[in-house]
């Protein structure tokens, strides 16, 4: 008895529930042992190397060095691991923070390469011009009561197509040997909207001309394209276009403007591209006036680089306009392709890529690069704004300074040449800002500010390309940059009209001199910063007007900068309200000034940044070959 009451207490003593937690305990300490987690470590890195090898920009031979590295990493957290005497707790941590760390990597790589993919091909594929009609503005009428004697005019409506029917028997202005297929489906679009078969129309040969004949009264309604009213306003005459007038109606087109295939190999084979600085603010288009002129040279082989600049006033052919002389800045009006197409000419090398910015641009991008640093030659203020002065030697520009900076002239030694030269500097400093160690912690903030602030038609893969054998070969690349000068005069332009405008005789011996070196560049060579030659020779003759050549002393007097001979009144500073005022001194023998504001509001997209003077003793008025009278007759004529 005694040996069973023993048993039956043996057994009660033998508790189920004090057994299952140390199971549990055991099982859970199997299951967390730290192989599991190095396992977890080495399958991110299988994930982490493979997506790595698959981003364009990385060359893959990196990839390699990637593997190695993670590799050795990989095996001694083994060795650890297996180790008996390794703190368990800390090998946990360590494999389980790698495999987070290559997790994360291996998300963000994919997602960076969206990021700069679609900055790069965010690209507009329509693209628009915008067709305005113009009436004069109910003041101006009042003002010069002589000329339009019925001075009420007609009542604004606040529905534009009924303001437009108003004026349904009025005479339109067109100027069809300029801007032909824009003028012919503006003027189809405005029969449609008025239901008409006909119109009264004008035809003028240029837009002075046709903005001369709304001022006299010699037709009602003016159609003009919204990219040419920069050049407008550009005349002291109608410097105030955009309070003398009103928009009656806007006409959106679409525009087949279209630019060459660009160069898809990048890295094997010498390419040009230009660089174009578009006068205007916000959208940006493939037409319109160019500010920044500059045609980049890169061979990737012989790691060259030639930056060639054009003042924007240089006279050359316009091919759109039957090769007539006309300013460089007025050929994009016709499309970029136009001015790539006459800079191909002149150079004498297939320019096939383009990168356009404009003033918005411009100051996004430097403002996401927390500025530049530019090492500036010499000490100069800002016209405009006597508060703004630019100290001799290494200064920092933002966004606002930056572009004072690019454009002032006229207090420079120089003129429009050192513009031009200032507008390379800042270049340099963007570069050097993009390529250096100090982007990496502004990429996302400098992808999110460049999104749709630049049209261009190379690809990501051409530029992933590119950048994968700079990393793969860590190229140090030489750059030369050298800015083309000029003679100063005034000449009929193939785009204005008759009235003689100042422009800048590009020297034909310094252009051929660049076209030396891009062949140089293009061959392999390796070319030197050096002095341009002295000027001499002309590219192109003035028409109807005059030119000066080297010494500009003769005409403008000693000591005088040619680009401000007469005082520039002070006004805001665009770094403080967007609103600057550019002018561009007369011609002595004309004595004209002209005031053009640099900003566009919403309502007055002429405002745009100003540079041409004009000689008004031309005619601005009726052509005499205008013929006025029905539409059948006039717009079939006008082809």
């Amino acid at each position: 008895m005694k040996k069973n009451d023993s048993s039956v207490e043996n057994t009660e003593k033998i508790d189920v529930s004090e057994i299952t937690p140390k199971s549990r305990k055991a099982k859970k300490k199997k299951y967390l042992n730290p192989i599991l987690f190095w396992v977890i470590a080495y399958i991110a890195a299988i994930v982490f190397v493979s997506i790595f090898y698959n981003m364009p920009m990385f060359p893959h031979k990196w990839t390699w060095y990637a593997l190695a590295v993670l590799a050795v990493i990989l095996t001694g957290l083994y060795l650890l691991t297996k180790w008996k005497k390794s703190p368990r707790i800390l090998m946990r941590v360590i494999n389980l923070a790698l495999a987070c760390a290559l997790a994360i990597l291996s998300c963000l790589m994919p997602i960076y390469k969206a990021k700069v993919s679609n900055v790069i091909n965010d690209q507009n594929d329509e693209n628009y011009i915008l067709m305005n009609l113009y009436v004069m503005s109910d003041s101006y009428k009042e003002a010069h009561s002589d000329l339009f004697t019925d001075t009420t005019g007609f009542a604004q409506k606040s529905d534009e197509l009924k303001d437009l029917q108003q004026y349904s028997d009025s005479t339109f202005i067109t100027t069809m040997t300029i801007d032909q297929e824009n003028q012919r489906n503006a003027l189809s679009e405005v029969k449609n909207l008025l239901d008409q078969q006909s119109l009264n129309v004008i035809d003028k040969d240029s837009v002075t001309d046709a903005v001369a004949a709304l001022y006299q009264n010699e037709a009602q309604v003016l159609i003009l394209n919204q990219d040419y009213v920069s050049m407008v306003t550009d005349q002291e005459k109608y410097a105030n276009f955009a309070s003398d007038t009103r928009v009656l109606y806007t006409i959106r087109l679409t525009s087949d403007v279209s630019v060459a295939t660009s160069d898809s190999e990048l890295t094997s084979k010498p390419f040009s591209i230009f660089f174009g600085g578009n006068d205007q603010e916000g959208e940006l288009s493939l037409s319109g006036r160019t500010d920044v002129d500059m045609v980049v040279t890169v061979n990737p082989t012989s790691h060259q680089i030639l930056i060639s600049s054009f003042p924007r006033d240089s006279l050359v052919p316009n091919p759109a306009l039957n090769n007539s002389p006309d300013k460089l800045t007025h050929l994009g009006l016709s499309g970029l392709q136009n001015t790539m197409t006459e800079l191909s000419s002149l150079l004498d090398t297939p320019i096939n890529n383009y990168v356009l910015i404009n003033f918005t641009t411009f100051r996004t991008i430097i403002d996401a690069l927390d500025g530049v640093d530019v090492d500036n030659p010499y000490a100069f203020g800002f016209s405009f704004n006597s508060n703004v002065w630019f100290e001799q030697g290494n200064i920092h520009l933002d966004g606002d300074e930056a572009l004072c900076y690019v454009r002032e002239r006229y207090s420079l030694p120089d003129g429009d040449f050192g513009r031009t030269m200032h507008q390379q500097l800042v270049m340099k400093a963007i570069i050097a800002k993009l390529t250096s160690s100090a982007v990496i912690t502004k990429f996302d903030s400098l992808l999110t500010a460049l999104k749709g602030t630049f049209l261009t038609n190379l690809t990501d893969s051409s530029i992933y390309a590119l950048c994968q054998k700079q990393l793969d070969e860590n190229i140090s690349w030489n750059i030369v940059n050298y800015h083309i000068q000029g003679s100063f005069g005034t000449s009929v332009c193939a785009s204005s009209g008759s009235t003689p405008l100042s422009v800048v005789l590009p020297y034909a011996n310094q252009i051929l001199f660049i076209k030396n070196e891009i062949d140089k560049v293009e061959a392999g060579e390796t070319i030197t910063q050096q002095d341009l030659p002295e000027g001499s020779g002309v590219l192109a003759e003035t028409v109807g007007g005059y030119s000066m050549e080297d010494n500009s002393s003769e005409y403008y007097g000693e000591n005088q900068n040619p680009y401000s001979e007469q005082a520039i009144p002070q006004q805001n500073s665009p770094m403080n309200n967007n609103n600057s005022y550019e002018q561009q001194p007369a011609e002595s023998n004309s004595g004209s000034q002209e005031a053009i504001p640099a900003t566009a509001e919403p309502e007055t997209p002429s405002n745009n940044e100003a540079g041409e003077s004009s000689d008004h003793s031309g005619n601005t008025g009726n052509n005499g070959n205008a013929e006025s009278g029905s539409e059948t007759g006039t717009d079939g004529a006008a082809g």
